[in-house]
């Protein structure tokens, strides 16, 4: 199951790069938001359930065994997985160049878009607290 990731798209990257950087408090509270409140199950050759809330994750394997684990527990456990190597499948880390480059792309698609809104704030601003309103009617127009 940790192996899966969280189910969200990028999410067992995000995993990876935080339990990456050692044991910490952070990983915990991380690990948490980052799962959320879900699960599911799968029927293969026993029915398995899987789910997960604000106090870890919980394993059912029908008929009898049943596993639960703190977020402090499964970070311990991404993390050795990690250090063994055994965290990501050899198609993952083929593909995780091509994310880690597409998370750069967002991250300065996001700073421009922050640049864009601060220069029209900006420039509202002083439209606003020009004397001569010409300008905001062309503004407007615009």
């Amino acid at each position: 199951m940790l192996l899966w990731g969280s189910g969200s798209e990028g999410g067992k990257y995000r995993i990876y790069e935080q339990l990456l950087q050692g044991e910490s408090a952070k990983n915990v509270s991380f690990l948490r938001d980052e799962y959320s409140t879900g699960g599911c199950t799968i029927y293969a050759a026993r029915k398995l359930d899987v789910w997960y809330d604000g106090k870890g994750t919980r394993i059912t394997a029908a008929p009898d065994i049943k596993t639960k684990l703190t977020w402090k527990q499964a970070a311990k456990r991404i993390r050795a997985l990690i250090a063994a190597d055994r965290y990501l499948t050899p198609a993952e880390k083929e593909a995780y160049p091509a994310y880690r480059e597409q998370q750069a792309v967002l991250a300065a698609r996001g700073k421009l878009g922050d640049e864009f809104y601060a220069i029209v704030s900006d420039y509202k601003d002083h439209v606003d607290s020009a004397q001569d309103k010409t300008a905001a009617n062309w503004y407007l127009a615009s």
